[in-house]
């Protein structure tokens, strides 16, 4: 295994635009700021996943019963960080789906993708896809 040099890491606090719309759609989900202490953890592997020894930002996560989904920026999606799925917990498991862009389909295509995904966690995360952080 490749020894990865340390990363710095930069944390871009999540901003929801309209409150109401967000309680809306994400009603029930875990919807995080992103603070150092919770993500630290994370680098060693993300930046393994994004094969980069740079910078990575955490740009914010939904996180229901066991799924969690991040969205972090590395120097190769500087202008469209992707939204990358995990069922458990990242350290000890894979990455179940990444989804980039923007779109009226998100949610549709993460049920199609994740068959079992939760029908509240896709429309959160379609919500989500739709509201710049």
């Amino acid at each position: 295994m490749t020894k990865l040099r340390p990363a710095f890491i930069t944390l871009v606090a999540l901003s929801v635009n309209n409150p109401v719309a967000a309680a809306n759609y994400c009603a029930g989900i875990n919807v995080k700021h992103v603070r150092p202490a919770d993500w630290s953890h994370l680098l060693p592997f993300l930046s393994q996943y994004f094969r980069s020894n740079d910078r990575i930002d955490f740009v914010g996560s939904l996180q229901f019963g066991e799924w969690l989904i991040v969205q972090a920026k590395a120097p190769e999606h500087p202008d469209d960080p992707p939204f990358i799925f995990f069922r458990g917990r990242p350290q000890d498991s894979r990455v179940v789906w990444e989804w980039e862009g923007v779109g009226p389909d998100a949610s549709m295509a993460a049920k199609k993708a994740i068959p079992d995904i939760p029908t509240k966690l896709a429309d959160c995360f379609q919500w989500a896809v739709g509201n710049p952080y």
